[in-house]
């Protein structure tokens, strides 16, 4: 049977930028809780062998402050803990580097199916518990066989263009190849995140500087997702777009974690209601009131806790793998901007550069 596939792309916010204040029609105007978690059936060790640096548990809780389209408060002082059907429990511990974060720091803990887990928050002395939640129907080879991209044009609005003219540009759309994962042909639910990294280097200094070469991520870089269902044969699926020239992000070794979630349904269908109210124009930080939950109290709350199957693939990528030349041009922009003035600090430094540089080289780094 042919597989039907549904896919919504949720545009990145390097592309969009954030939007304007948006007024929801809301049925509570009320201060609510805001609880996002989700585990899996992939433990820390676990997602260290994708190759990764590793993913812990985590909860986040902060507070809606307003209908408006604003950005949440953090919640620290809360207790929050992970209960399962066979009456054990695990405590979360507040990370101490970023508020409202929470982290069930277990190396070995993975969701096992068959077992109930839900979750509880007990905040300002009231309780949030979530509903019983079990691992989807799941197959042990539910993953990406194979990543690939095609040479494209895309229509964009750069970031932060006054005029929103769109532009045309070079690109390749990244598409992963999926076998028959479900079972019964029954239909299955998928979510795609994504965790890239790439090399920068300092143009102005020399091989043995220690601050020539560095490592880099950012949060705000490729962080939408997107959605799928289907069922049937194997297929492939469109996952993101990345701009080939004038992106220093794949002058050197570029690379790009997708992370695979097999949803259930009610899990799907809050991940694609939240995709829609961003494309209506919410702060991506802010959940917007009345999306379906599966919390429970006395005091309104807004969120899911969800269970979920993962996969993951590591994906390199090098220009030199275009049928395009693509010019390095960071050499040329600190000699030619140099007659208005000193260098830019990250033509002296690859820690100036944006986002999260780093100079150690990640373990697992092992480019193509």
């Amino acid at each position: 049977m042919k597989r039907i596939l549904i896919y919504i792309i949720l545009f990145f916010n390097i592309i969009n930028g954030c939007k304007e204040p948006y007024d929801f029609n809301v049925e509570n105007e009320s201060t609510n809780l805001v609880i996002e978690s989700m585990i899996s059936n992939k433990s820390y060790l676990d997602t260290k062998a994708y190759p990764s640096d590793g993913r812990y548990f985590t909860v986040k809780l902060s507070l809606t402050n307003s209908v408006k389209n604003t950005r949440p408060a953090k919640v620290n002082n809360a207790e929050v803990r992970l209960e399962m059907s066979d009456s054990s429990y695990l405590e979360y511990t507040p990370s101490g580097q970023e508020d409202g974060l929470f982290y069930l720091e277990h190396d070995n803990f993975k969701a096992k199916a068959g077992i109930g887990y839900r979750l509880k928050v007990i905040y300002d002395e009231v309780e949030y518990t979530s509903s019983w939640q079990y691992l989807p129907k799941y197959v042990s080879d539910d993953h990406i066989d194979t990543v690939s991209f095609d040479e494209v044009e895309k229509d964009i609005i750069p970031a932060g263009s006054l005029d929103n003219e769109i532009v045309s540009v070079n690109g390749i759309m990244v598409k992963a190849s999926m076998g028959n994962n479900t079972v019964n042909n029954e239909v299955s639910y998928y979510r795609w995140k994504f965790q890239a990294m790439w090399v920068f280097k300092a143009a102005m200094v020399g091989p043995e500087d220690p601050n020539k070469v560095c490592w880099v991520t950012d949060k705000n870089y490729l962080n939408g997702y997107v959605m799928g269902k289907g069922a049937g044969a194997s297929h492939e699926e469109n996952l993101f777009f990345v701009q080939t020239h004038d992106n220093e992000k794949i002058y050197y070794d570029y690379s790009v974690l997708i992370i695979q979630e097999h949803l259930n349904k009610p899990t799907y269908d809050f991940w694609l209601e939240m995709q829609q109210s961003i494309d209506d124009g919410l702060i991506p930080s802010a959940q917007p009131y009345n999306l379906p939950t599966n919390f429970s109290s006395k005091l309104p709350v807004n969120g899911f806790f969800s269970v979920v199957g993962e996969s993951a693939y590591r994906w390199y990528f090098k220009k030199s793998q275009l049928s395009y030349y693509v010019e390095d041009d960071l050499r040329y922009n600190c000699i030619y901007y140099k007659d208005l003035g000193p260098y830019a600090e990250t033509c002296l430094s690859c820690l100036a550069y944006s986002g999260s540089p780093t100079t150690r080289k990640p373990s697992w780094w092992k480019p193509n």
